[in-house]
């Protein structure tokens, strides 16, 4: 048989033993309700739901934590509508055929989206604590309302570029109402409408008044400190490089305008992802959630990859070349929360979105030399990083993406 064929076949083939290496964590998972993604895109937007609840676990001393994901799965929408909207006004006196005019159009409504974008939605509607999950399985299938919300809203927006039916900003504000309130019924109809006050829990012991909005009970009780943080891309070709990009016309919040990350060597964010879990705090990452994933174990490794035995020649390969020549992408996000080294190697323990089926949990587990080329995004405490900036850009999403 063909060598490299054989090689193929242990990759398909491999008979795990994860026992080995979910004994390296003896501690239990730090969660006890867990927010599963169901048929959504929506990763992103749990990962940070999982870091704060960890965060608030460690704060109240109790892991009895779980807040609301379909609020803030329809208020994402609200605002990407409006942000829609906006845009298509922007851009009225553009043809169709223009790259910005083209992009707003193909993305009307998607699940998409990363860090920064749940941030700027806990912001400015808060937190929905509830004792258990609340969230019917039915209302975490997304994408059947996305393709009638896009439909919609491009209907709209062929309304607003009508320069017969809009020749002044109050024709749009008008329209843009009418739509905005359809889209709303919609939403509230098919998920949810957002609760507008809650009940402080049981676990925050305090003699105030009991129902406040979302927004109060963030800004009181849960004070995570954002500002300390910032979203990094492995990007820069020098090693001590930091570069600010700020991608235009991209977001969920309108009024926020450009969405701001920053971009540095791959083993400079190892190490900042490293000095993280170290100080006992968690890490965001993005990565590409199908490349050398063994499903029923729960487990990320590329070892058994063996380049070399299939080229005849070594090739050290990390994840900038990996990125620019797109041998993988940012497709998923999970938690990283925990790290180990034994007979096995290092390995790193994150907090995924999916029942992992070994330990009916949500663990899952990552070798060191994945980690290393198949995380692309890392949210990372900028006392971490020397945040020394000698170059700014601005960018056009489709222009990267």
């Amino acid at each position: 048989m063909n060598k490299n064929k054989d090689i193929l076949l242990d990759i398909l083939e491999k008979n795990w033993e994860p026992e080995q290496i979910y004994n390296m964590f003896p501690n239990p998972s730090p969660w006890k309700n867990e927010i599963e993604q169901e048929k959504t895109g929506y990763c992103w937007l749990i990962t940070e739901l999982h870091a704060l609840m960890y965060f608030m676990s460690k704060k109240y001393g109790t892991k009895d934590i779980y807040f609301s994901l379909t609020d803030l799965i329809v208020f994402d929408k609200v605002e990407k509508a409006n942000c829609f909207f906006e845009k298509v006004y922007k851009t009225r006196r553009l043809p169709t055929t223009n790259e910005e005019v083209t992009y707003i159009l193909t993305n009307a409504m998607s699940d998409r989206g990363h860090w920064e974008m749940s941030v700027n939605l806990r912001k400015k509607y808060g937190l929905v604590p509830i004792e258990k999950k609340e969230c019917e399985k039915n209302n975490l299938r997304t994408g059947e309302i996305n393709a009638v919300l896009a439909f919609l809203m491009r209907y709209y927006a062929s309304i607003i570029r009508d320069r017969e039916k809009v020749k002044k900003i109050n024709d749009f504000l008008q329209i843009k109402e009418i739509a905005m309130k359809k889209i709303k019924e919609i939403l509230y109809t098919y998920i949810k409408k957002p609760k507008e006050k809650i009940q402080i829990p049981a676990y925050i012991k305090k003699k105030e008044k009991s129902w406040i909005s979302p927004k109060e009970f963030y800004d009181r009780y849960v004070c995570f400190p954002f500002d300390d943080y910032a979203c990094f891309f492995v990007g820069a070709n020098e090693q001590d490089s930091v570069i600010k990009v700020s991608l235009k016309s991209l977001g969920n919040i309108y009024e926020n305008g450009s969405l701001t990350f920053w971009k540095i060597s791959s083993d400079v964010m190892y190490n900042g992802i490293y000095k993280q879990l170290q100080q006992g705090d968690t890490c965001w990452i993005g990565l590409d959630g199908g490349k050398f994933l063994f499903r029923d174990s729960g487990i990320y490794d590329d070892s058994v990859f063996n380049i070399k035995e299939i080229l005849g020649y070594d090739v050290q390969l990390n994840s900038e070349m990996i990125s620019l020549y797109r041998m993988a992408k940012t497709t998923h996000s999970m938690l990283l929360f925990d790290m180990a080294s034994g007979e096995c190697g290092k390995w790193w323990r994150a907090q995924n979105n999916i029942e992992n089926y070994e330990t009916h949990n949500e663990n899952f587990f990552i070798s060191d030399s994945w980690l290393k080329k198949y995380v692309f995004i890392a949210v990372l405490n900028k006392k971490n990083i020397n945040m020394d900036v000698f170059k700014h850009v601005f960018l056009e999403p489709w222009k990267i993406l």
